[in-house]
């Protein structure tokens, strides 16, 4: 792309596949990094920290291959209300400070506006985004609009077309429902939070470990037995998750041949039982601190503080 003459403030690294593409976004402060070290605790900056030196192996989930499947799909159909916006799969790098860096979507002939697409899962249709009010009140939501204004940032371009595609689950499909489009301007206010917390985070030193004494070696053997005991639990836990998925697609064959009405199956040594679904009450702590985010007193009253316990944790050496 050709964005010469304009007066946008973003330098282009072509996309190179995808390996390269990560580990171009390791080098600097993208929109994702800023959003978590925003509405994430405390532990989000050393989290964040040692993304960036250690190349993930998460490979995506049924949530986010169904995103990128949906994208192109849903890039075409913004274009054709917005011909002037463009599929963009480049790392976009600000002229002001080549620390900061991110990847919208989509970006304008001339740099300015910019579109982003977001696929959602929801329940049922009063769990849709109607508004960018909506989008910015959802704890989720709020991630993207953090993602949206470091983009506007970073590109110094204008506004910004965000396309939202909710879609809920039927019987093991994908029922997708009419997509949202929102338009949305730069927030300066919020801008200039993002630019202080990814400019702490830059200075971010985390806590230096000390080295165990090596003569201590009962303290040395329990550790590597809690070492291993940790990589057990995780092999463990990655043949439970591929398990489970197994087991809810099952349930959902099931389901799909017996129906919800309640019934048991009796096969071998088994009893399947199916039952309909229950209706049960529960506090919605969400909605509460929302309705009551205008009275500081009303929050602070319910705001409980304790010391924290000693926790050990098994932390991954950092590759040489």
């Amino acid at each position: 792309m050709d964005y010469g003459g304009s007066v946008v403030g973003f330098m282009e690294l072509p996309y190179m596949g995808e390996e390269e593409w990560l580990r171009q976004r390791r080098s600097v402060v993208t929109a994702t990094d800023v959003a978590k070290i925003k509405t994430g605790s405390d532990k989000a900056f050393a989290s964040l920290w040692r993304e960036k030196r250690t190349p993930s192996t998460f490979r995506g989930n049924r949530f986010t291959r169904h995103g990128k499947d949906r994208e192109p799909v849903i890039a075409a159909m913004l274009s054709e209300d917005y011909p002037w916006l463009h599929p963009n799969r480049s790392l976009l790098v600000s002229e002001d400070d080549a620390r900061f860096g991110a990847t919208p979507d989509m970006v304008s002939d001339d740099g300015l506006v910019l579109g982003e697409i977001k696929t959602r899962k929801v329940s049922d249709d009063k769990d849709e985004w109607l508004s960018w009010a909506d989008v910015c009140a959802d704890q989720t939501g709020k991630k993207y609009a953090c993602q949206v204004a470091w983009q506007l940032f970073v590109t110094g371009a204008e506004r910004c077309v965000f396309a939202v595609e909710h879609w809920s689950d039927e019987d093991g499909w994908a029922y997708l429902h009419p997509l949202r489009v929102f338009d949305v301007e730069r927030d300066e206010v919020l801008i200039a939070e993002l630019r202080d917390v990814a400019e702490r985070f830059l200075e971010y030193d985390p806590p230096q470990v000390e080295r165990g004494d090596d003569t201590d070696f009962e303290a040395m053997a329990t550790a590597q037995r809690l070492g291993e005991l940790e990589d057990e639990i995780r092999r463990v836990r990655a043949k439970l998750r591929t398990l489970e998925g197994d087991r809810a697609a099952a349930q959902s064959d099931l389901l799909a041949l017996v129906g919800t009405r309640s019934r048991s199956v009796d096969y071998g040594g088994f009893v399947v039982e199916v039952s309909p679904g229950r209706r049960s009450r529960s506090f919605d702590r969400r909605a509460w601190e929302s309705d009551n985010a205008d009275d500081p007193a009303m929050l602070e009253k319910y705001m409980v503080e304790k010391d924290g316990a000693l926790s050990v944790k098994v932390l991954e050496k950092e590759r040489e």
